[in-house]
This record gives structure tokens, C-alpha cells and sequence, in this order.
């Protein structure tokens, strides 16, 4: 298993703020990247741990 950094990111949209999860890759350098969008009522740990493996395998 990768080395991965989380983090919590707060945005605005349309007036609210919206809470999203950001996992990084372990390393420096540019990487390709993947915007993963919830179902539902919003952010969840199954979005939350696909955004972890696919840091695991060098995505943002």
C-alpha cells in the first residue's frame, strides 16, 4: 500500500459551502488527476476510500 495525504477542502457553490476530500499520492511532481462526484446526499466514506485507492495508484 502507497503512502497517501488527506485532507479535508472546504469551497463555495451556489452561496453554501461544500465540504469535499482530497487524496494525494506520495511524491512530488506533476500527476494526472480524477474528480470523483457523489450520488445522493452528498460525500461519503465510498467516495472517500475510491479517492484513496486511486491515490494509491499515483492519481490526485
Amino acid at each position: 500500500m502507497a503512502t497517501i495525504a488527506t485532507r479535508t477542502v472546504e469551497y463555495p457553490a451556489d452561496g453554501l459551502t461544500m465540504i469535499g476530500h482530497l487524496a494525494l499520492p506520495a511524491g512530488t511532481g506533476r500527476r494526472p488527476a480524477v474528480l470523483l462526484g457523489p450520488e445522493g446526499m452528498g460525500l461519503s466514506d465510498v467516495e472517500r476510500r475510491r479517492a484513496d485507492a486511486l491515490a494509491e495508484l499515483g492519481y490526485v
